[in-house]
């Protein structure tokens, strides 16, 4: 039931007997200390005797509770602790019942002295090998065998590595070597541009490409030229002579000797990246002019097109430093890679070897298909082989006495047979356990085998180790449930809401919104506290947002007097969800004493009367409202960051408002129904009837603009010729002085409404002021009608209350007459708060966009796009660290966000959401017939247009019936177009019953099921008086 407990049970010789402390944390979030139990230590493990079973009562927040304790004693481990051994502890896993009837699980820890001593013997942990921190080096080149070779900083990643493994050699004794060699560190190469100012210059050109310039054939010119600048410019005399000096000392000038020499970028062969082939490698030189030509082709390479992009991709600098390994071949018999846990499964149980006899190249280049070995590896540090499988090895590479290396076919008994024995195996494998253990975690190990002889090559971290699979990509920001018997539901934040959000917006909209929830619910009396890191109110699962009706409902009447769980589910899902009862509720969040009712809905008064102050400076505010402007990415993103807290408040302005509007809709339909708390359709026909007009709704006005231009467009002749333009020239055209009056009205109207969209609280959707190409289908749509559809002549509250169907007494209707301005009222406040707070949300929008654009230009990004998959804190991580890893998750989520906006879920859950088994459903449509709730009278027959996203819209025609899971703003400019409005989610408030009681549509709501049953083009039957939509055959 997700009630948290823990206590303690102490005896301290000659000092403490049997005290006991705890607490209790119940779902809600309250705290509540224990005030007594009868545990008893001495009945419980006494002499360390522990009882398999047992029974303990306690109480807490005034309750009396009985837990009844058994522990798994298979599941009982037991450890020591202190400097001397003097503590022993027993970790027990345990099963609980509390009060007889709710399970639970749990951990029990009986602490003892121990008086037997120590139970091992004394031995020391391996260290994990430290980098060495290195002053400033001015060196151009560096032996392997000198520390500071051992600082990436110095010489780069790989060579660092390898000066790393040079150093363990030496401790993990005539188990392998590593070939000789020394770095070009990276003060060679600031030197070599220093000297060589052309280079200077053509990097910084680069630089100012990548950012400026699309990702075309000129950014690869600019690339081209800066490697052909690095090829041909010919090494200082200082760096000749550093090299020459180091591989004169290690002997490695000799005629027969053969070298290596290897790019060693910082970026390289990390954690993050590993920048696999972008880089150059040069095999089997000979002489010192072939090393000297090798060292600025590797220099070359740090500039090429695709390591350019790849650092680009990553969110890197253009600008980069690089050391080059210069290394001792060895004339290997076979080589190839290790990978200390299964680079594909991360599983820390295996080890797997690729080999091919020869040299390395034919393995890591892919050119061969390799020796496939599996290890097993256990605790105690052994190795099995558990399967081999043989390759085909058809060719492998071979040092060429003539320098170079070539490519040579394999034998077919020699292919046929594993490239190395099982002797050499088990000691790979001994050795990358030695080399694992060193450095503290999973590597990628690179070796060479000579005449039984190991050599290491190469030892970089495995970069796919720590990448999240799709699945938890996937359910990365679902929120925790705090029971099993949470009910989550689409109804509500659905229609706000719909589809996927991206991790921006769910850091920042959805956190706002849940802030507000919290806020409204401690006025209301359901929220005992802020829990800014919980989400009590909302849910999210798979980046889908859904309202937790348990978390809801503790606002309701078991808390104050003002507020009835009946009438605010009603307003929210359309209907009385009976199947959550008040008892149910009370369980998990507890009730109110009477007197602490009455203090309750005073405050909740309170907050609602105060919320017009609240709203008069959010509407004063937003008139000149602005982020502060900045040039830098940095800058910018601070200025964001200080100004979220009054976002925070303008969601919390616009809920309080909403919160007025229903309270005036709960009495109004609390007249209407003298009481009853059971609603007939006849009773919501007439509540539909009553709201059918309300004046100055925001959101309403929006179709009657469209009908405006499309007007104007017609009486200017210019419809036939509008039809044929594509999107951008319709909207130039419109934009332009030669457009007239549908011009002014397009103008006027992008002034009006422009900061709002479909999906308009998602940050990455871009508003129509940003991109006005959006509302050119709607507008098409509407010239393509035969007429359009007339506004309805508005009803006075008069007129509404006297044409009731229900038997209203004379002195209801006499109270319905004082109500219902007000009720009409509060909802055209509601609508304009909502509008409102969407403003403030498309002000912030505008400066991610604009921070969007300043991080892409300023290199931290690939593209403005990407920032939306990225969290506000993220963001600011990527700014400070330059992360390559989050803009490579953030790669990973965006390719992700189309899986996710096509799942879809029913509208309620008890526990965990679960998407839709779209075949099952399809399998289950065989009625003809929803029912909904009536929200907007009115009865009519035509074609039934489903549609499930907005990009699907512009099949709508003139007198449609529209069946949609939900609608939001952006559905607005399709209702002139619409006969009649059909949605799964809603309730008599949201935006579809607003608008369609506006412009006299039949509309029914909560008509779960209506887009997988019915299909585009069924002639369908809708009454917005019976509330029912029904599939017809046509004769």
């Amino acid at each position: 039931n997700g009630l948290s407990l823990n206590l303690i049970a102490l005896s301290i010789s000659a000092t403490t007997t049997n005290m006991k402390i705890g607490y209790v944390m119940f779902p809600n979030g309250r705290k509540a200390g224990i005030d007594w139990s009868d545990a008893s230590l001495a009945d419980i493990a006494d002499d360390g005797i522990i009882a398999d079973l047992y029974r303990i009562s306690f109480t807490a927040g005034g309750q009396l509770y009985h837990l009844q304790v058994s522990i798994d004693k298979n599941a009982s481990p037991v450890m020591y602790g202190g400097l001397t051994w003097g503590g022993r502890i027993h970790e027990c896993v345990a099963n609980y019942r509390l009060n007889l009837t709710v399970r639970g699980w749990g951990i029990i820890e009986f602490h003892y002295r121990n008086e037997s001593g120590r139970q091992a013997p004394d031995f020391m942990p391996a260290e994990k090998f430290q980098e060495p921190v290195v002053p400033e080096c001015s060196e151009l080149a560096l032996a392997l065998c000198d520390e500071a070779c051992q600082c990436a900083a110095v010489v780069g990643s790989k060579g660092a590595q390898l000066a790393q493994l040079t150093e363990m050699q030496k401790h993990i004794r005539n188990q392998f070597s590593v070939p000789a060699g020394l770095c070009v560190t990276i003060a060679a190469l600031e030197y070599q541009m220093k000297m060589n100012s052309s280079l200077w210059q053509a990097v910084a050109e680069l630089n100012d490409g990548i950012c400026s310039t699309p990702r075309n054939e000129t950014l690869r010119q600019l690339c081209q030229r800066c490697v052909e600048l690095f090829r041909k410019t010919k090494l200082a005399s200082e760096i000749e002579n550093a090299i020459h000096n180091q591989l004169e000392e290690l002997r490695l000038l000799g005629a027969e000797e053969r070298l290596a020499v290897r790019s060693s970028a910082v970026w390289e062969d990390t954690e993050d990246t590993s920048a696999a082939g972008q880089l150059e490698t040069k095999l089997g030189l000979k002489g010192f002019e072939q090393v000297c030509n090798a060292v600025q082709e590797c220099w070359a390479s740090l500039y090429s097109f695709q390591a350019v992009q790849y650092r680009s991709q990553r969110g890197q600098p253009v600008p980069s430093s690089m050391g080059v390994v210069i290394q001792q071949m060895v004339s290997a018999q076979a080589a190839g890679v290790l990978f200390t846990c299964d680079p594909v499964t991360g599983h820390s149980g295996r080890m797997i070897i690729n080999a091919n006899y020869g040299l390395g190249e034919s393995v890591v280049s892919g050119h061969s298909e390799p020796d496939t070995i599996t290890l097993s590896r256990s605790l105690k540090g052994q190795c099995q082989i558990i399967k081999k499988d043989i390759g085909a090895k058809k060719r492998h590479y071979l040092q060429n006495a003539e320098g170079g290396i070539i490519s040579d076919a394999t034998f077919g008994s020699e292919a046929a047979k594993c490239s190395i024995t099982e002797d050499i195996i088990r000691r790979l494998g001994h050795v990358a356990l030695q080399v694992e253990k060193a450095y503290g975690n999973a590597r990628d190990i690179e070796w060479a085998v000579k005449d039984t002889k190991i050599y290491l090559l190469q030892a970089r971290p495995i970069t796919t180790f720590y990448t999240e699979s799709e699945f938890e990509l996937m359910h990365e920001f679902d929120s925790a449930l705090s029971t099993d018997y949470e009910w989550m539901t689409t109804s509500n934040v659905g229609e706000m809401m719909p589809g996927a959000v991206t991790p921006l917006t769910s850091s920042t909209f959805v956190r706002a919104i849940e802030y507000a929830l919290q806020e409204l619910s401690m006025k209301a009396g359901g929220n005992p506290c802020f829990s800014p890191y919980n989400y009590k109110y909302l849910g999210i699962c798979c980046s889908h947002l859904f309202m937790n009706l348990m978390g809801m409902s503790s606002n309701m009447e078991q808390n104050n007097f003002i507020t009835q769980k009946s009438m605010s589910e009603f307003e929210l899902l359309g209907r009385v969800v009976n199947e959550l009862s008040l008892n149910d509720v009370v369980l998990i969040h507890g009730d109110s004493p009477f007197w602490k009712r009455i203090i309750n809905a005073a405050q909740y008064l309170q907050y609602m009367i105060t919320a017009e102050s609240r709203v008069n400076r959010l509407m004063t505010k937003l008139k000149t409202y602005q982020i502060q402007p900045a040039n830098k990415a940095q800058e910018f993103y601070f200025n964001i960051d200080r100004q979220l807290p009054e976002y925070f408040e303008a969601w919390c302005t616009s809920l309080s408002k909403s919160s007025s509007s229903g309270m005036w809709n709960a009495v109004l339909v609390s007249v209407l129904s003298q009481g009853k708390t059971k609603w007939t359709s006849e009773l919501l026909a007439d509540v539909a009837v009553l709201y059918s007009t309300c004046s100055d709704v925001v959101s309403a006005d929006i179709p009657s603009c469209i009908e405006a231009i499309a007007e104007a467009i017609r009486t200017q002749d210019q419809c036939t010729e509008f039809l044929r333009l594509d999107a951008k020239t319709a909207v130039s055209w419109l934009l332009s002085q030669k457009s007239g009056e549908a011009g002014q009205k397009f103008q006027s109207f992008l002034q009006k409404h422009g900061f709002r969209c479909l999906r308009e609280a998602e940050l990455h959707e871009k508003s129509w002021t940003s991109d006005p190409a959006k509302l050119l289908p709607a507008i098409q749509r509407a010239l393509q009608g035969r007429k359009l559809v007339v506004k309805k002549v508005e009803i006075s509250p008069e007129k509404a209350i006297d044409s009731l169907k229900s038997p209203v007494s004379w002195i209801r209707k006499s109270v319905l007459r004082l109500i219902l301005p007000r009720a009409r009222k509060a909802i055209a406040e509601r609508e304009l708060l909502k509008a409102q707070a969407i403003r403030m949300n498309d002000v912030f929008k505008v400066a991610y966009w604009r921070l969007a654009k300043l991080m892409s230009l300023e290199g931290y990004l690939p593209d403005e796009d990407l920032l939306f998959f990225l969290t506000h804190s993220e963001i600011g991580q990527v700014l400070q660290q330059r992360s390559s890893a989050l803009v490579t998750k953030a790669q990973r989520r965006r390719r992700l966000l189309g899986k996710q906006m096509g799942l879809q879920f029913k509208e309620m859950y008890i526990g965990k959401p679960v998407p839709i088994d779209q075949c099952q459903s399809e399998a289950n449509g065989r009625q003809i017939a929803l029912q909904g709730m009536t929200v907007s009278q009115g009865i009519v027959k035509g074609t039934a247009r489903v549609v499930k996203t907005i990009m699907e819209a512009d099949c709508i025609q003139m007198g449609d019936i529209l069946i949609v899971t939900s609608t939001d703003i952006g559905w607005s400019p399709y209702f002139p177009l619409l006969g009649g409005l059909v949605t799964e989610i809603g309730g008599l408030l949201s935006h579809g019953a607003v608008v369609a009681r506006e412009y006299g549509l039949p509309c029914i709501v909560s008509c779960r099921g209506a887009t997988s049953l019915f299909k585009s083009g069924d002639t369908v039957i809708l009454s917005g008086k019976n509330g029912f939509v029904q599939k017809v055959e046509e004769n």
